[in-house]
């Protein structure tokens, strides 16, 4: 269902966000197992202008040159990243010039990228969330269940 929020500016915002989380510590309380997690969400823009696409273009532009010309320091990147590291995520990335300042001074704004990725990843979703639902795939396959016990 689309729907969308029409605020007392004129403006049409989307209900659609991203959401994402990176996870923080990880501990087990009396045989529990807790963990945190910090979670973003990005609105994406019910409508989008020729504008935003073009900055989104120059967004995965640099984004490219970044992976071409930093494979090194880009794994490492997004090792910190994948590790919750965030200090050392902000310095490689700082060091690299993969801050939304850099983007916005070259013209566009990582939030664009974003966005397009985002509704890259639904669609693949979708599309595979589609042909498992043609055939029948069972849920849970891979975890055994203890089986049932009645309480005396």
């Amino acid at each position: 269902m689309k729907e969308s929020v029409v605020s007392e500016d004129g403006t049409t915002s989307s209900k659609c966000h991203v959401a994402i989380s990176i996870p923080g510590w990880e501990s087990t309380i009396d045989g529990v197992n807790v963990y945190t997690s910090r979670t973003y969400r990005v609105e994406v823009p019910y409508s989008v202008t020729p504008d935003s696409v073009r900055r989104a273009q120059k967004d995965c532009e640099g984004v490219a040159a970044i992976l071409r010309d930093h494979p090194d320091e880009t794994a490492e990147l997004l090792s910190a990243a994948a590790q919750s590291n965030v200090e050392r995520s902000r310095e490689i990335a700082t060091r690299l010039g993969f801050t939304e300042e850099d983007f916005v001074a070259k013209g566009g704004g990582l939030i664009n990228a974003l966005i397009v990725a985002a509704v890259v990843v639904v669609l693949l979703v979708q599309d595979g969330h589609d042909k498992a639902s043609e055939e029948e795939v069972p849920l849970f396959d891979d975890i055994e269940l203890p089986p049932p016990t009645n309480p005396a």
